[in-house]
């Protein structure tokens, strides 16, 4: 009798999820990446759910609470887009919950692969050839459109090179890094780094972070200004004034900042996040935020080395909103199940948990055979 076909244990389905997400880019549609790589991970996510095996926890308890939160949130069609991408990342999670090391390597030399792409693209536009991609402002974006995305990203994607030992796929991170330049990107690249050589070497640690702030000194010597960090400060004040007990409903930020803002003048722009997520996260979940942070220490009880991937996008998470980039979320909720999979928070309802369809469609071929 045969056994129903499992994507997760090959290969190629593997790579090309990671490659997927990270190059959803169509001209034309949505106007940018980040809209299109979410559709990429609402069409193929769930299909890969179901070859899981399902477990829950606090984090399931959270989408929940995020689902209740629909009733009392500002405006819906928007908070439904939000709600969705919160269930999407969480089927991410569980299955990061079932791979192995080995299998979430593969993920990793997807994305390796689809930024290079991006790298290549980003070259161009350095270059003068926009190839008809848009960027934002003059610097090179790639195919993210926002250039800091890239340069956060490419940080991120280094580090997990490094964890996975993917020597030779660093190159395709140095453009984003250097034709950039964002400083977040920096500041996470070398605490990465830092926690990644921490656990083999302490001086090899402490030489990485000075090269990392060496290299900072020196984009930024001579025109590093603080108005940026300033309009993040005073987003972030306004922010912590629309904070409430039990939050202003999921996806409800945009919609409500400009009812808080007292530091910033939102006639002239208005902030779709706070540029801080925990922040983002208390403004629209207010004490259900716990849940969600005690899944995020769960995964930092691991001792394996993947957690400094982790921390490289917590740490990003300070200044911007990777966990509203489809590609950076990915890789958070991904690594994060994976680092948790084990733990005893989650209770498993399913044991290898199949979908009859496909295990049906594999015995009828098993029989013709």
């Amino acid at each position: 009798m045969g056994t129903a076909y499992n994507p997760l244990a090959k290969q190629y389905p593997l790579f090309l999820l990671g490659f997927g997400v990270i190059t959803a880019y169509i001209p034309g549609i949505f106007g940018a990446s980040i809209s299109t790589g979410w559709l990429f991970l609402f069409l193929v996510v769930p299909f890969l759910l179901l070859f899981c095996e399902i477990k829950l926890g606090l984090g399931f308890i959270f989408i929940i609470y995020a689902a209740l939160s629909l009733s009392w949130t500002e405006i819906l069609n928007i908070a439904w887009f939000h709600f969705l991408q919160l269930v999407v990342l969480g089927c991410v999670f569980i299955i990061g919950q079932n791979l192995t090391e080995k299998q979430l390597q593969i993920i990793f030399k997807g994305l390796a692969l689809g930024l290079g792409i991006s790298a290549v693209v980003t070259i161009a536009q350095k270059l003068g050839y926009n190839l008809g991609i848009y960027s934002i402002g003059y610097l090179p974006a790639g195919l993210f459109i926002n250039p800091n995305i890239l340069s956060e990203v490419s940080a991120l994607i280094l580090v997990s090179l490094i964890v996975f030992k993917l020597w030779w796929w660093i190159p395709v991170t140095l453009p984003g890094l250097i034709l950039v330049q964002s400083r977040a990107a920096f500041v996470a690249l070398g605490m990465g780094l830092l926690i990644t050589a921490w656990k083999y070497n302490k001086y090899l640690a402490f030489g990485l972070i000075i090269l990392v702030g060496l290299m900072g000194s020196y984009f930024y010597w001579g025109r590093f200004s603080l108005v940026s960090f300033q309009e993040r400060i005073d987003i972030w004040k306004d922010t912590i004034q629309g904070f409430k007990f039990f939050g202003n409903g999921v996806g409800s930020y945009e919609a409500l900042f400009p009812y808080y803002a007292t530091h910033v003048n939102t006639e002239i722009a208005r902030p779709r996040y706070a540029h801080n997520d925990l922040l983002n996260l208390i403004f629209e979940f207010g004490v259900a935020s716990f849940l969600f942070l005690m899944v995020l220490f769960n995964a930092f009880r691991s001792n394996k080395p993947e957690t400094a991937i982790l921390f490289t996008v917590c740490i990003i998470s300070l200044f911007t909103y990777p966990l509203h980039i489809p590609t950076p979320a990915f890789i958070a909720f991904l690594v994060a199940g994976y680092l948790t999979a084990d733990t005893s928070y989650n209770w498993s309802i399913w044991n290898n948990w199949r979908s009859n369809l496909f295990t049906g469609i594999e015995r009828k071929k098993s029989v013709k055979a």
